[in-house]
């Protein structure tokens, strides 16, 4: 790799020590986790896991959009047909619609 980029973000000190513990009994550190996650996003074109309700460690607006996502996916298996949008901006106004 020829160059590197920063990457920083405020976490509660509690859950970093918890993960980096974690990490470390797999033969990890946070810096290689964060590696993998990216690559996985940037593999699948999603996060490699499903947003869950866990309340614990998520804000205000991280709860909320989880909430919105779940609401989503739920309408999206409940329905029996495919619907066909002219553009993405119509797909995204029929989601906002459904939260």
């Amino acid at each position: 790799m020829s160059a590197t980029a920063l990457v920083q973000a405020r976490i509660d000190p509690e859950l970093k020590k918890a993960v980096e513990v974690e990490l470390n009994s797999w033969g990890l550190d946070i810096t290689t986790a964060i590696r993998m996650f990216f690559a996985k996003i940037y593999q699948e074109h999603a996060l490699p896991f499903r947003v869950g309700d866990n309340k614990q460690y998520m804000d205000a607006a991280d709860y909320d959009f989880a909430r919105q996502v779940e609401q989503i996916e739920q309408h999206i298996a409940n329905q029996d047909n495919i619907i066909d949008f002219d553009d993405n901006d119509a797909a995204l106004k029929y989601l906002q619609g459904l939260v």
